[in-house]
């Protein structure tokens, strides 16, 4: 629900609500699941803000989050799952050059904000991971680290 409210296009108009410059959308959303349920299995999704709907990808064996995404912050390990933002540089770079970077940074961190704010009315943590891995992180969510590569982390779970 949080991840719905934070992205997806609302029916009354083909708009999400975060900018993005040209209406491009180059952030994509995953989602790494750390704990079996009825509605989700341990491992990777991909959601796609337009359908509403998340896709998964693979199984993911998952010891530890912190391992799994090369961090040491030991909170992450208790964190449900992560949301990994990525962006895709081609996109939005043919029609705004490197303004695209920045552009696409801005994205992200609307997308950031609106997960933390919406969890924290339901009650629910949300933290941005300061650091992971990235050849590991790129390597879980099988992209290069060009055409598409990993830009934020957010852990969640429920709150102590």
């Amino acid at each position: 629900a949080i991840l719905h409210h934070a992205t997806s296009e609302k029916k009354e108009y083909i708009s999400r609500p975060y900018a993005s410059g040209g209406a491009l959308y180059p952030i994509e959303i995953y989602y790494l699941n750390n704990y079996d349920s009825d509605a989700f299995h341990t491992g990777l999704y991909h959601y796609s803000p337009v359908s509403k709907e998340f896709s998964y990808i693979k199984k993911v064996n998952i010891s530890s989050i912190g391992e799994t995404l090369g961090c040491s912050q030991p909170w992450v390990n208790n964190a449900s799952g992560v949301f990994m933002l990525t962006y895709c540089p081609e996109i939005n770079m043919h029609k705004y050059g490197w303004f695209g970077v920045r552009a696409a940074l801005i994205e992200c961190g609307e997308i950031t904000q609106n997960i933390q704010l919406l969890a924290e009315a339901c009650d629910v943590r949300a933290r941005m991971i300061g650091y992971g891995d990235q050849e590991r992180i790129d390597e879980l969510l099988e992209v290069d680290g060009y055409s598409e590569l990993s830009v934020a982390l957010i852990g969640i779970g429920k709150k102590a």
